[in-house]
């Protein structure tokens, strides 16, 4: 299992190298995101089950956030969460960009 969540370097430098490319060195972001193989939004349950495995890593904690995004009914959708050191989650509340008129 440690495997399946231990980054990528290359990709991990890659993305950073194209972010600052597009918005300059002042992005910060912490935390990871999982989309599942069939491009929908998972089930809270399954969101969750991910939140306890990636926080027994140290990949999610107060600090440091879980985006799922997927597909939910046609729209794009996202849940982020979060984890306290007390191993309580909490979900947090997900904008997009608004939509622009025609």
């Amino acid at each position: 299992m440690q495997a399946l969540l231990q980054p990528d370097e290359r990709y991990a430098l890659g993305w950073s190298d194209c972010v600052s490319a597009v918005h300059g060195p002042h992005v910060d972001w912490i935390g990871s995101w999982l989309a599942y193989p069939s491009s929908e939004l998972g089930e809270l349950q399954a969101d969750l089950g991910w939140v306890d495995l990636m926080a027994a890593h140290g990949l999610v904690d107060a600090q440091h956030i879980l985006l799922t995004v997927g597909w939910d009914e046609g729209v794009f959708a996202a849940r982020g969460f979060t984890q306290d050191h007390h191993r309580h989650w909490q979900e947090l509340t997900c904008h997009t960009a608004p939509q622009k008129p025609p």
